[in-house]
């Protein structure tokens, strides 16, 4: 995945590709990350909306939307 990040937005965009190679599914993806409120060391709040822009074999006309939400927990400490 390609993208880029600023203070809380992240965008990206990406490639799935089969297995054998022969099909792809491209993606682009915005999303926020947050620290949670309550737990800011360890919990990170995080929403996305991924949009589906086609690709090749059966997914050539492959258009769609989806939202993901979710909190990811650290368990050990962060760098960089």
């Amino acid at each position: 995945m390609k993208g880029t990040q600023n203070d809380k937005t992240q965008n990206g965009s990406g490639t799935f590709t089969a297995a054998d190679g022969s099909t792809t599914l491209k993606i682009i993806v915005e999303g926020t990350g947050t620290p949670d409120l309550a737990n800011p060391n360890l919990f990170l709040n995080f929403k996305y909306h991924v949009t589906f822009a086609g690709g090749s074999g059966q997914f050539t006309a492959a258009r769609g939307e989806a939202e993901i939400k979710g909190a990811a927990l650290f368990t050990s400490p962060s760098t960089g």
